[in-house]
């Protein structure tokens, strides 16, 4: 008879946890952002679809000229080939797409050979966003620094009671961790008030 201990247990279950979460995130651990493609690169991955135009070659064969966005840019995609491999999608979706990445005129390319619309749950969007480098407790300290020097009184109190609470300063620096680029160009505009 085996017996299994709390211990042996505990780490079986842990174990199980772990490999189950490391499947269910497989997306999320290994995602490949376009900062990262080099000629020749074979990508498979989800990406969001900044726009979608049918053009027609030379030879007047139709073909789709899209531009795939994640959080570290943007790359030129074409789609020369519209055949059963490329599903039903629009601008905005987000798609799963298989090709290469190739160099046109200097630019990278990605040539895609498959392509379908993923669902909800297949994707993150934060890493679509663009989002900061910088250190969130910083920019949220840049942030206060600029209310504190607003001239007109009045409002300068209602952002303090707002900046000083606690719940609104942990709600606030979730928001600037999922969307901390936005505060590059917030400082621009705090500093003229």
């Amino acid at each position: 008879m085996f017996v299994l201990s709390s211990g042996m247990l505990c780490l079986h279950l842990r174990m199980e946890w772990f490999g189950t979460f490391v499947e269910n995130n497989r997306k999320e651990l290994c995602m490949r952002y376009i900062n990262e493609f080099r000629e020749g690169d074979t990508v498979s991955d989800v990406y969001l679809c900044k726009s979608k135009n049918i053009s027609k070659t030379k030879a007047g064969k139709t073909y789709y000229s899209l531009i795939l966005q994640d959080k570290t840019g943007v790359i030129d995609t074409k789609i020369w080939e519209l055949n059963n491999g490329i599903d039903t999608f629009e601008q905005m979706d987000y798609v799963r797409v298989e090709g290469t990445v190739t160099s046109f005129q200097g630019s990278l390319q990605l040539n895609v050979r498959r392509l379908r619309r993923v669902k909800e749950g297949e994707y993150m969007s934060q890493d679509y966003i663009p989002c900061s480098a910088r250190d969130v407790n910083e920019m949220y300290k840049e942030l206060v620094g600029y209310v504190n020097h607003i001239q007109n009184i009045y409002l300068r109190q209602l952002l303090v009671a707002f900046f000083g609470d606690k719940e609104f300063a942990k709600s606030s620096k979730n928001i600037l961790r999922r969307s901390g680029y936005i505060t590059d160009s917030w400082a621009a505009c705090w500093s003229t008030l």
